[in-house]
């Protein structure tokens, strides 16, 4: 197996679990791997699920540009450790990629965030890479073109990401739980569900809102809001339905965790949500109104709320359904969505 290196953002945030995730991949192939972990909103240093021997704390600092990487330390860091072959996750700067071409260098990128080029293309920029690999069928639609493009079925780590319980809920109705992340913007339909909390909470539904920023939900008695960062399983254990009525999603990464965690989910019907919940067994999946391009290269979507509302009421009033596909939820991620096998291509594409 080829020596990895892995260029990313290394903290408690979602594109650094992706990196995490892929490091343990490839670890368990046979791989030596190493992490350049590059600015961001924060370093993890000190925090031992993050900071482990084989990362380098580069401080490269956000006001460099969003991903700039230093040209001296990285290529300290590539001799230093001997990679053969480098992984970008979302290197919007250009900068270090053209180095790369330059210098030789095996440059392979994980697929996420990509604007419209030309009107429909997506940038051309990542012909740049040797490689990229795409974690959904959408992602992969858009890259095709690429002569090394590799669509892998994303997943999570199931042995970390474990259910609480499966055979019975938290009180007499199931608890909501949503994952608002760092609560910036509507991304995740975050206002949605705290309307949804509003309208439900004369019908004694529970919610569990897990942001790591600060939110203010004065007056609404029904909703707990849990703050910070936590290791994985994170705060999923303390929902039995996670609501995710998300506006736009790259992999979804918030979706395999709750399943993993046995917790089914109501979700936008589009793609990439039904790539991973299918309405009726593992989740519910609730009608799109409306699209609006924006400048990422896929259409933000607006549910239809009054059929958000009515997949929500459905789980307070059929308890025994909301058991079931709790079942069927983790049962679909050992089945599906376990990363350590839906990454095994990996072995073949760095050996």
């Amino acid at each position: 197996m080829k020596t990895v290196g892995i260029v990313t953002t290394w903290f408690h945030r979602g594109a650094a679990m992706v990196s995490y995730q892929y490091m343990k991949a490839l670890q368990g192939f046979g791989a030596k791997v190493f992490v350049y972990a590059r600015g961001g909103e924060s370093f993890a240093q000190g925090d031992p699920f993050w900071d482990i021997a084989n990362v380098f704390w580069s401080g490269d600092r956000e006001g460099m540009g969003r991903t700039a990487v230093s040209e001296d330390k990285f290529e300290k860091w590539l001799r230093e450790n001997g990679i053969d072959a480098v992984l970008f996750n979302e290197q919007h700067d250009p900068g270090i990629v053209a180095w790369c071409r330059k210098h030789g260098v095996e440059i392979w990128s994980y697929i996420d965030y990509y604007t419209v080029e030309d009107g429909h293309m997506p940038p051309k920029v990542f012909s740049a890479f040797d490689g990229l690999l795409c974690n959904t069928r959408r992602h992969y639609s858009a890259f095709s073109w690429h002569p090394n493009c590799h669509y892998i079925p994303w997943g999570t780590l199931t042995d970390l990401f474990v259910p609480q319980y499966l055979t019975r809920l938290h009180g007499s109705k199931p608890v909501f739980f949503h994952n608002a992340g760092m609560y910036s913007n509507n991304r995740k339909g975050t206002l949605e569900v705290l309307k949804l909390a509003q309208l439900l909470a004369p019908h004694g539904a529970k919610f569990v809102l897990h942001s790591q920023q600060a939110m203010n939900v004065d007056g609404l008695s029904n909703i707990e809001i849990v703050s910070g960062s936590a290791e994985p399983p994170g705060f999923y254990q303390r929902g039995d339905v996670c609501l995710y009525p998300a506006r736009l999603d790259g992999i979804g990464l918030t979706v395999c965790e709750a399943l993993s965690c046995g917790l089914p989910l109501i979700v936008p019907d589009g793609e990439p949500w039904n790539e991973f919940v299918t309405d009726g067994v593992n989740g519910l999946t609730v009608k799109i109104k409306s699209k609006t391009q924006e400048l990422y290269y896929w259409p933000f979507v607006d549910i239809d709320f009054d059929d958000f509302t009515a997949k929500a009421a459905t789980c307070l009033e059929q308890p025994g359904l909301v058991l079931e596909q709790k079942m069927n939820a983790r049962k679909s991620a050992l089945e599906k969505f376990d990363w350590l096998k839906n990454s095994e291509p990996l072995a073949e594409l760095f050996k």
